[in-house]
């Protein structure tokens, strides 16, 4: 008896012992538990610095770790999810033009209030139930150049998706943190909450790409399949689309809140622009004036690139002027033109530039159809008629990933070029469609609504 006593009284210091070591280590680090994962990568931390100091490595190390904490790789919690349960409120330009007005301003930043955790919701839930576990391929890479030798070993590290998805929940709760927009002082905090929150998530499309990137190296033989993928696909223009409306309404607010609003949050003086600008939306928008400021920027990649511009002949007869958001416009007519550009010096290589066959870019409004026609031609070869129906899919591209070593801001790779510029023409219910003849040049056209008359 006495024996199973002591016994019982060893066992009990034993879990004592064992209990204020853990506390100790819950007061060293300052978890709520030990975290094993975050013991291993403090500890290969301790010896990357004492490696880094070795002679021979010349401080040329590259540490690579997660910038976002591990708790933040828990899935989303009942409140997202909750959230995720309501539908996203649908607006057309012209709900948003009449919200826009200097009386009705408040009531537009407390509506933002309200959709934006809605719509951040549904991101987060989608992203996190992706086929081929795209949200959950952890991969921690740790690189050191020792003269001419290059080492590296993967762990554990959070892929792309990952971290898109976790920068999406910090966004959700960062948003309803944020105060009910009823006064000067609250609607600018909220303005500036939400403006910094969506300029982190402006390269989105870029962490997106690199996820599915990512998922191919590890998985070579179903690289086909995810590229191919149906559902994926649908997931990529659920998402992109969402994702146009959203910075749509968030790029208006902080647009109209720099209209309304001078840096220290007083209101302005209210004076009715010449331009007809009403935020990022503009009611005299001329797609002549857009499209030579999309030829401009294509113009400089083209250059950069390949050390010629093939010449752009624009022809606009009416004049046309409209409602639209020439941001929106300017991102489908970059893409146009960079894909007839490079195709175009690419196909004629040997041509110095003034031989170069030049880009007809025609421009043809209709009052009967409320409809505004934007045609561009390039003799650039064309498109294979194997390739016309893969154009549309994401990750499909013809052009090797940039090179590292490359300055050149590049003018293709990704493959979401055409998708999202066809994705921006739909979304306010225009179209863009591509005819191709292979051996000679392709032409696309883009047709644009008359948008507040509808």
């Amino acid at each position: 008896m006495w024996k199973q006593k002591s016994l019982n009284f060893i066992r009990l210091q034993c879990l004592s012992k064992r209990f204020l070591q853990r506390s100790a280590r819950r007061q060293q680090y300052g978890w709520k538990r030990v975290d094993r994962v975050g013991l291993l990568r403090t500890n290969i931390a301790k010896r990357a610095l004492v490696m880094k100091n070795c002679p021979g490595f010349h401080n040329q190390m590259l540490w690579y770790s997660t910038s976002v904490p591990h708790s933040m790789n828990a899935k989303p919690d009942n409140v997202i999810r909750n959230h995720a349960e309501n539908k996203a409120t649908q607006l057309t330009l012209k709900e948003i033009v009449e919200f826009s007005s200097p009386e009705r301003f408040m009531e537009f930043a407390s509506f933002i209030k309200r959709e934006l955790p809605v719509r951040i919701s549904h991101r987060v839930v989608e992203l996190e139930s992706l086929p081929y576990n795209l949200s959950d391929m952890p991969r921690f890479e740790w690189k050191c150049k020792c003269q001419s030798h290059e080492f590296s070993f993967v762990i554990n590290k959070q892929n792309s998706i990952l971290k898109l998805r976790n920068m999406y929940q910090l966004g959700f709760h960062l948003i309803r943190s944020l105060p009910e927009p009823i006064d000067n002082v609250s609607l600018a905090t909220f303005v500036k909450g939400v403006e910094s929150h969506f300029k982190t998530l402006a390269n989105a499309t870029e962490w997106l790409a690199a996820g599915i990137t990512e998922c191919t190296i590890h998985h070579p033989s179903q690289a086909s399949q995810v590229r191919t993928c149906k559902f994926l696909n649908g997931f990529l223009d659920r998402f992109h689309a969402s994702r146009i409306g959203t910075r749509l309404l968030t790029g208006q607010l902080c647009a109209l809140y720099a209209q309304y609003y001078d840096s220290d949050g007083k209101p302005k003086a209210i004076k009715s622009g010449k331009s007809g600008a009403l935020g990022i939306i503009d009611h005299n928008c001329s797609p002549k004036e857009v499209l030579q400021w999309a030829v401009d920027d294509a113009s400089r990649m083209c250059h950069e690139n390949f050390g010629k511009v093939p010449e752009v002949n624009i022809i606009d007869e009416q004049h046309i002027r409209f409602t639209y958001i020439p941001t929106h416009l300017h991102y489908i007519l970059l893409e146009l033109l960079k894909n007839s550009m490079r195709a175009t010096c690419e196909h004629h290589k040997d041509l110095d530039e003034s031989k170069l066959p030049p880009i007809e870019a025609i421009i043809v409004g209709s009052s009967a159809s409320n409809e505004v026609t934007i045609k561009l031609c390039d003799q650039g070869g064309g498109i294979p008629k194997d390739n016309l129906d893969k154009i549309w899919l994401y990750s499909y591209s013809t052009v090797p990933p940039k090179d590292a070593k490359t300055k050149a801001t590049p003018m293709a790779g990704l493959g979401y070029g055409l998708p999202l510029s066809r994705l921006h023409a739909q979304y306010f219910g225009g179209h863009l469609g591509v005819v191709s003849m292979h051996g000679y040049g392709t032409d696309a056209f883009l047709y644009l609504h008359f948008l507040i008359s509808q």
